[in-house]
């Protein structure tokens, strides 16, 4: 198997149940919270029962996509913006310990109030249970920083987007 976008295995996440769940609660973030730790509990299972590894982590990588899509979705951070995933998560391949390594990328210097629901996704990102590495750069920060720093090429060489500005990315 290999990482695709679709996966889109029930077991882990099925849009029309997760959507049916947040719109029955008042709160998002304990139905993000409990789909994350089922989820999770799972794939635990999942390799308990000798499932290819492999798998497993392009599972987990599509189910944390699933889950930042809704979030950002719910957030609202405005246009001329890209979810990117960077490192091994942009490779498709997140084990159960990792964090999760995003960038947001814009056109443009993010704005005050733009940065401000930027603040609210990442927060809610980790009041669920994730830990997340992140930045925000624009292209221009990208190549600025790729250009001093090998580790900052190679993350941007794997990586994928999750949501947001295509054209952008």
């Amino acid at each position: 198997m290999k990482w695709t976008r679709d996966i889109q295995d029930p077991a882990i996440f099925e849009q029309g149940e997760f959507e049916h769940a947040l719109s029955a609660s008042g709160n998002p973030l304990p139905v993000f919270k409990d789909y994350l730790q089922n989820c999770n509990q799972y794939l635990i299972e999942q390799f308990n029962s000798s499932q290819p590894i492999k798998e497993i982590l392009y599972k987990r990588a599509w189910l944390i996509d699933q889950l930042l899509i809704e979030a950002w979705i719910r957030n609202d951070p405005g246009t001329g913006l890209a979810l990117v995933a960077v490192g091994g998560y942009g490779r498709g391949e997140l084990h159960p310990a990792s964090d999760i390594d995003i960038m947001i990328l814009s056109r443009t210097q993010v704005k005050p109030g733009t940065r401000k629901h930027l603040e609210s996704f990442l927060m809610f990102l980790w009041d669920i249970g994730l830990e997340v590495g992140h930045s925000v750069r624009t292209v221009k920060d990208c190549y600025r920083e790729a250009k001093a720093d090998i580790t900052i090429m190679t993350n941007l060489m794997e990586s994928r987007l999750i949501t947001g500005d295509e054209a952008l990315f």
